[in-house]
């Protein structure tokens, strides 16, 4: 137990101070020494900060390292500018050795779940642009979706994702980006970067193309728990189509900032589901209208709170976290919005919206979730 223990403290000293994998690599002697005596809570994760040349330090160590077998979860955080630059310059090399890492994590039959992660905050000063990040995240997801020979990825996260260069640099027969995953988390960054050179074209095409026709039909036969969220309200998000998305066995639906409307379909996305969705998280969703200077066509959340109560029959969990009445700026319930532009929103006029007769309906639909969760419960114990 002590040897184990020992292990556990080297290795996760080591890949907390390490830069890159150099030192990962020399764990091949506390390798050779304790691995009679490894076991899966040991060694799980391992955590890759891309610079110039840790990408293939990675390939390295997944293909030499015994401790691979033991692999549960591997996370690639892009923080270093100069690595993005090389990626970018070589594109063919980049992706050749991504390849490589990617494929050696079929070594890894433990493996359940993959992390990309990118910088939260991009400032004025920052090197890379909003195009840049976005062919940078599309070589990534590329390398994963066609090199990995495992038919599906338990878990893959996303975080602070901006968009995948669809036009730009995925062509042909490569333009499967996303691996089957039956958990996928997305989060999205704020696409204020007009100094950086913003480009409307690129959010607007995350969220109108690439997200629904990509990132989520390449999961409909497998996935089973998805969760969508953003920095803020995206305007951008009014274009977010899921007519056409449907997952037979999706028990689990998590949406943060999203915006519900006509367009966006959400509320029709969440009711297709009915017959398997058993979780559902809304957290600070927000119904849109174009707004104009008669009163604009809003659809009430007690309406959508209403139908949930009737059609959502599998429905045992549902947290609702919403804007409060009140803002701190004194303009009404963002709950409601109206958008003057792609990315402008503006609190509706209350004399619009009930915000009450909202709440009523909202726990009314909390009191039929909990009374068909304790009757299932009373069943149990009966029998």
């Amino acid at each position: 137990m002590l040897a184990t223990e020992l292990l556990q403290a080297v290795v996760s000293e080591v890949a907390a101070e390490a830069d890159d994998l150099t030192d990962l690599l020399n764990l091949r002697l506390v390798n050779s020494t304790f691995s009679s005596l490894a076991t899966p809570k040991v060694f799980q994760t391992i955590r890759v900060y891309f610079t110039n040349e840790s990408a293939q330090r990675m390939v390295d160590f997944l293909k030499s390292s015994r401790l691979v077998q033991y692999l549960e979860e591997i996370e690639i955080y892009v923080e270093a500018e100069d690595s993005a630059w090389l990626m970018l310059a070589m594109p063919d090399g980049w992706i050749k050795i991504l390849d490589q890492g990617f494929q050696a994590f079929d070594m890894a039959p433990r493996l359940r779940t993959v992390l990309m992660t990118f910088p939260a905050n991009r400032d004025e000063g920052a090197m890379m642009s909003v195009e840049q990040d976005s062919m940078f995240q599309s070589i990534l997801l590329l390398g994963l979706a066609t090199s990995m020979s495992i038919p599906t990825i338990p878990e893959l996260i996303l975080d602070n994702w901006i968009s995948l260069a669809s036009n730009k640099f995925i062509t042909g027969s490569r333009l499967r980006y996303m691996p089957p995953t039956t958990k996928l988390h997305i989060h999205t960054q704020r696409y204020v970067m007009a100094r950086m050179g913003f480009n409307d074209e690129i959010p607007l095409a995350f969220w109108k193309d690439t997200l629904p026709n990509y990132m989520l039909k390449p999961c409909t036969p497998v996935l089973t728990s998805l969760t969508i969220s953003s920095d803020m309200l995206d305007g951008y998000g009014r274009h977010f189509d899921l007519s056409n998305v449907f997952f037979p066995f999706m028990i689990a639906l998590s949406l943060d900032k999203v915006l519900f409307g006509n367009i966006t379909n959400v509320e029709d996305f969440i009711i297709c589901h009915a017959d398997s969705l058993e979780t559902l998280k809304l957290l600070t969703c927000s119904v849109y209208t174009r707004g104009g200077n008669d009163e604009p066509n809003i659809r009430p959340w007690a309406h959508t709170w209403t139908r949930f109560a009737e059609e959502l029959h599998e429905l045992r969990s549902i947290t609702v976290d919403q804007f409060p009445k009140e803002s701190g700026a004194g303009l009404g319930s963002m709950r409601y919005i109206f958008l003057t532009g792609y990315t402008q929103l503006l609190p509706e006029k209350d004399e619009f919206v009930d915000l009450d007769r909202d709440d009523i309906a909202l726990d009314a639909l909390r009191d039929v979730v909990k009374t068909r969760l304790h009757g299932e419960r009373t069943i149990t114990e009966r029998a």
